[in-house]
């Protein structure tokens, strides 16, 4: 579980509107946990799904450019979500060991940008 505190952290940083967002964004069970054992999550959006390492990445457009590129800020609303869902245990879950499965999901969302095997889980 992760301090509640680094959630406050990251909540400083951001409007009020994208809190919501994320918040909502947890309600919604956006968030999904892929193994375990890894540190590797993934924010399911409507049109695009994002990689998600906690505190450090984010691979949407809006970490890329206006916290990586620009240093506007440092942190995105999806890694907001995402402590949320840790910390109140929002998430949905998957126990998959089977690394060629992992490999399909990561490599979908890098070349298209949303993982249809992935979505197929979920059903």
């Amino acid at each position: 579980m992760i301090d509640s505190s680094k959630c406050k952290e990251l909540m400083a940083g951001l409007k009020l509107e994208s809190i919501r967002k994320a918040v909502s964004s947890v309600y919604e069970k956006k968030i999904v946990e892929l193994n375990p054992h890894l540190s590797l999550y993934v924010f399911q959006g409507e049109d695009e799904d994002y990689l998600m390492i906690p505190y450090i990445y984010c691979s949407c457009p809006d970490y890329r450019i206006r916290v990586l590129a620009k240093g506007e800020k440092s942190y995105c609303y999806h890694l907001l979500a995402l402590c949320l869902a840790i910390n109140n245990n929002m998430l949905i879950r998957f126990e998959l060991d089977k690394d060629n499965v992992i490999y399909m999901i990561l490599k979908e969302i890098i070349t298209t940008g949303k993982s249809h095997t992935l979505k197929g889980l979920r059903r």
